[in-house]
C-alpha cells in the first residue's frame, strides 16, 4: 500500500461507513412503514374469514375475494424485509471494514454486539414460543443494542471532525440520547404488549414510537458523520502520486511523531484517534517567506517528492 493509501485509508472507511449508516436508517424506515400498513390492511381482511371453516374448498371459497390484497400485502412485507435485509449486510461490512482499519476496540465491540444480536433473534425466530422466555429476550436484544450504542458514542466521542463544525462528540450527544430513549421506550413498549392488548393504527404507531425515534437518531448520527468526512472530498483529493489528499494532514498518531493510528503507548491515552500533524515546518523559519524550491509556499512543509504537484501535508497545489 502507498504512503497516501496508508494516510487515507481510515477517514474513507469512516465515510463509507457513515454513508452506510444512513441508508440502514433510510431501509429500516421503509420497512416499518410498510409493516404498519400490511399490518393495519391486512388483519381486517383476515377477520372476514370464517374460523369454524374446515372443508378446504370451504376456506379457498371464503379467501377468494381476498386473496390479491392478501399476496398485494404479502409482497409488500417482502419487499420491506429484502430492502432492509441488504441494506443491514452492507452496513455490517461497512462496520467490520472501518473497525479493522481504526483498530478500535469500541467498534470492534459493536460488531461483536451486531453478530449477537443477529444470533439471538435467529433463536428467538426458530425455536421460541413460551411468552416468558421471549419477554427475557427482548430484554436482552434490546440491552445488547442500547450497550452496543454506547460503544459507539465511545467511538464517537474520540473521532475529530475534519468539517470546520463543532466536535463530533458535541454535536452527537442529543443523538445518541435520542438512540437511548427510544431502545429503553421500545423495550418497555414490548413488555407491555405482551401483558396488555395494544391494538388498531394507533396502536402500532404507538408501538413503533421508540424505533422511529432510534432510526432517526441513527440517520442523524450517520449525516453528522458524513458531513465531517465526506466521500466526494476523499476521493477527489489527488493521491501522493499527484500531491497528498486532504486528509494527509491528519496524522495517525497518538503522539506529535509519526505513528500509525492505534498504536499504544504508555502513559498515554490509547483510545486510537486522528489528529492534526504537529510537524509542519514553520513558514517563517525558510527564507523569502514565499516558500522556496525545497518547501511549500502555503504551509512552509519540506516537499518530500521534488516532482510532486501538491503538498504531502496541507495539500496545495505547488506554486
Amino acid at each position: 500500500m502507498s504512503f497516501s493509501n496508508q494516510l487515507d485509508v481510515v477517514p474513507r472507511n469512516i465515510a463509507k461507513y457513515a454513508i452506510a449508516i444512513t441508508r440502514l436508517a433510510i431501509a429500516r424506515i421503509i420497512m416499518l412503514v410498510l409493516g404498519i400498513i400490511v399490518i393495519n390492511e391486512l388483519l381486517p381482511l383476515m377477520e372476514e374469514i370464517p374460523t369454524n371453516i374446515n372443508d378446504q374448498e370451504a376456506v379457498a371459497e371464503a379467501l377468494g375475494p381476498i386473496a390479491g390484497k392478501i399476496l398485494l400485502y404479502g409482497f409488500l412485507s417482502f419487499i420491506g424485509l429484502l430492502i432492509s435485509f441488504v441494506f443491514y449486510v452492507r452496513y455490517l461490512v461497512k462496520l467490520n471494514d472501518v473497525s479493522k482499519v481504526t483498530g478500535d476496540i469500541n467498534l470492534r465491540n459493536v460488531f461483536r454486539l451486531e453478530l449477537s444480536t443477529i444470533f439471538l433473534n435467529i433463536i428467538v425466530f426458530l425455536f421460541v414460543t413460551n411468552y416468558v422466555v421471549l419477554i427475557i429476550l427482548s430484554m436482552v436484544l434490546n440491552s445488547l443494542a442500547i450497550i452496543s450504542i454506547i460503544f459507539l458514542e465511545k467511538w464517537v466521542r474520540i473521532l475529530p471532525n475534519q468539517a470546520e463544525k463543532p466536535f463530533l462528540g458535541d454535536a452527537t450527544k442529543s443523538v445518541f440520547l435520542i438512540m437511548k430513549i427510544g431502545l429503553i421506550y421500545s423495550l418497555v413498549l414490548e413488555i407491555m404488549s405482551y401483558i396488555f392488548t395494544i391494538s388498531g393504527i394507533w396502536g402500532l404507531i404507538l408501538l413503533n414510537l421508540g424505533e422511529v425515534l432510534f432510526i432517526f437518531g441513527f440517520w442523524k448520527l450517520g449525516k453528522l458523520i458524513k458531513a465531517s468526512y465526506p466521500l466526494e472530498t476523499v476521493f477527489s483529493q489527488p493521491s501522493m502520486a499527484y500531491g497528498q489528499p486532504q486528509f494527509s494532514s491528519y496524522a495517525t498518531t497518538s503522539s506529535p511523531s509519526h505513528q500509525r493510528y492505534g498504536q499504544e503507548q504508555p502513559g498515554m491515552n490509547n483510545s486510537p484517534t486522528l489528529r492534526p500533524s504537529t510537524n509542519a515546518v514553520d513558514p517563517s523559519r525558510i527564507s523569502g517567506l514565499g516558500g522556496s524550491e525545497d518547501h511549500c509556499s502555503f504551509c512552509g512543509a519540506p516537499k518530500i517528492d521534488k516532482n510532486a504537484t501538491f503538498c504531502s501535508t496541507c495539500g496545495q497545489k505547488y506554486v
